[in-house]
């Protein structure tokens, strides 16, 4: 395909799955309603489940009209009504109303970096030696191949289930019920915020998202573009970069940042989320894309390191240019590992962005999962798991299938 058409469904994806992120952070006041005559007055029976965004707005709150006269609840729950009386029960707060997006976005970041990863090599590739570039290689069973990287998939959600069931029967549920509601997607309340947990978890999926949607194409580009800038034309500056991702955490880098930037020049917030949301994401953003772009680089730089050992030899004696040596053989080695292990990137940013959003009080999912541990919220951390389960499961069949399709050696049977 052409390189140039890759790039711009790279871009596409890319671009969407920031936009969809950003959109499905944004909150608005939401009033839900219930009313009634009697001598009870129940809220609405299903506002719980809701896109409340409590990490950032705080939990809903209760309004009680009785008879026209407003009346003081400091909970929400049924309130015992005097007489016999005509109510108005509503809950107030923010809600993400495009929190589903959150979900599309996560995935359209890892396809649009995992393609433009293959598209950037593939360009230089392309500039350098033109139609040598393209590669050819035999033909297997599509289908076969699928099936097994969907046997992996079913088998690594099915571990993580059996996992959950054992929390659950632990804590002393019914273990029917609780896979009834696994396979519903329905995580329940959360003991803490008493709202779905299924709701806390797409409303900060969003920011997480959005961190990674950021950072991580960054990162992996500007890595893979100074390993590959080094190989061609080796400085001292890009080789020694690449030990940046082996020396320093994201959580240190971030501490160090807050120090700089906030408290000895106040230029960024020290953390997390307002307006403009761009001042808040910096800092964050930073602390993410520096130790990662040392840890592509080092990876490419492995590869080549074991190719080189191995295979430099038989080209030379077929009396290959170095040129074509570097950009046809070398470049489309790395090309073939990267695509294979980018899945394995993405759950390395995904861990570093944990402590990212602890350290910057960003509101995402690793945010929420500290917050779950510091108020033992089980059903939430069960939510946690299983999500990031079923997120870097699938991201782990994308890789292949993508990887399948660039290097259909993979699908040969034997």
């Amino acid at each position: 395909m052409n390189p140039y058409i890759l790039a711009a469904i790279s871009l596409a994806f890319l671009f969407s799955g920031i936009l969809f992120s950003y959109v499905s952070i944004i909150s608005e006041p939401y009033k839900d309603v219930n009313y009634g005559y009697g001598s009870c007055a129940f809220p609405p029976s299903d506002w719980q489940y809701r896109y409340w965004s409590v990490l950032t707005h705080g939990l809903p709150h209760p309004v009680l009209f009785v008879n026209g006269e407003k009346e003081n609840v400091s909970q929400i729950g049924p309130v015992k009504l005097n007489s016999t009386s005509f109510y108005v029960y509503s809950i107030e707060g923010y809600v993400q109303p495009y929190a589903y997006l959150s979900v599309y976005a996560m995935f359209a970041v890892f396809f649009g970096t995992l393609l433009g990863l293959k598209t950037l090599l593939y360009l230089v590739q392309y500039k350098a030696i033109g139609k040598l570039a393209e590669s050819r290689s035999p033909s297997g069973s599509l289908s076969v191949y699928v099936m097994k990287r969907l046997t992996n998939l079913v088998l690594v959600i099915t571990i993580t289930v059996v996992v959950i069931l054992i929390l659950e029967v632990l804590h002393g549920n019914n273990v029917f019920h609780s896979l009834f509601r696994i396979f519903t997607f329905n995580g329940g309340i959360s003991t803490h915020y008493l709202v779905s947990v299924d709701s806390l978890l797409l409303t900060s999926l969003g920011y997480t998202s959005l961190l990674l949607g950021i950072s991580m194409p960054f990162s992996v580009f500007a890595g893979s573009a100074i390993a590959m800038r080094n190989l061609s034309t080796p400085s001292t500056l890009f080789r020694e970069w690449k030990y940046v991702g082996s020396s320093l955490a994201s959580w240190v880098i971030g501490l160090s940042l807050i120090y700089a930037f906030h408290y000895g020049i106040p230029l960024f917030p020290s953390g997390g989320v307002g307006s403009p949301l761009f001042m808040y994401l910096v800092l964050p953003v930073t602390s993410l894309v520096i130790p990662t772009i040392g840890i592509t680089a080092n990876r490419m730089y492995d590869v080549v390191s074991k190719f080189r050992s191995t295979e430099n030899v038989k080209y030379e004696i077929k009396g290959l240019s170095s040129e074509v040596l570097l950009y046809r053989h070398v470049f489309g080695r790395i090309g073939v590992v990267l695509l294979n292990s980018i899945s394995s990137i993405f759950s390395e940013f995904l861990l570093s962005d944990f402590f990212t959003e602890v350290t910057f009080a960003v509101p995402g999912i690793g945010f929420l999962s500290w917050e779950a541990v510091v108020h033992g919220d089980y059903l939430v951390l069960e939510g946690i798991f299983l999500l990031y389960t079923v997120i870097i499961a699938v991201s782990n069949l994308i890789s292949d299938l993508v990887y399948g399709l660039f290097d259909p050696r993979v699908r040969v049977r034997r």
